[in-house]
């Protein structure tokens, strides 16, 4: 599934947690097109230029949060099958459950360290490679601990 790229668009409002996916993503040694957006219209703007193979949004955003920005990439054909993962510190279970409904594919917590940060964008990649990021049961949509799931999970990231 990925070919020479792949191109990913990653939405968050913290220039920090920016940089540390754009390093977590070079440790990985993955060919990648990284284009970033500083809050959700912009997210929502770049889309109409360029179309990722995977998204990434934060919840918490100005001008668009992640919530409506979800909501509006779901509601667009052209990008209605692009997985979009959410990131976000919160695990309250109604904000999980309401992005869930909205059709995110994936929801996981930004990770307290680095190296856990870059556990957790192998294993996003690899359920992206591994054409495993539909249809995901609201236990395993959830993702708090990279480790625990890439012990469960049967999938491999070249």
């Amino acid at each position: 599934m990925i070919e020479d790229k792949i191109k990913i668009l990653y939405a968050d409002d913290d220039p920090d947690d920016r940089e540390m996916f754009q390093e977590a993503l070079a440790k990985l040694n993955l060919p990648h097109q990284l284009t970033f957006a500083c809050n959700g219209l912009e997210a929502i703007e770049l889309l109409q230029n360029s179309i990722p193979d995977i998204i990434f949004l934060d919840i918490n955003m100005p001008l668009k949060c992640g919530v409506q920005s979800l909501a509006e990439i779901r509601s667009d054909k052209r990008f209605m099958n692009i997985p979009v993962i959410i990131v976000s510190t919160s695990a309250n279970k109604t904000d999980i459950d309401k992005i869930h409904q909205a059709g995110a594919n994936l929801y996981a917590l930004k990770q307290p360290c680095f190296d856990q940060h870059v556990k957790l964008l192998r294993l996003v990649l690899a359920m992206y490679q591994n054409m495993q990021l539909r249809d995901l049961s609201r236990q395993e949509y959830f993702i708090s601990d990279p480790e625990k799931v890439n012990r469960n999970m049967k999938i491999s990231f070249s």
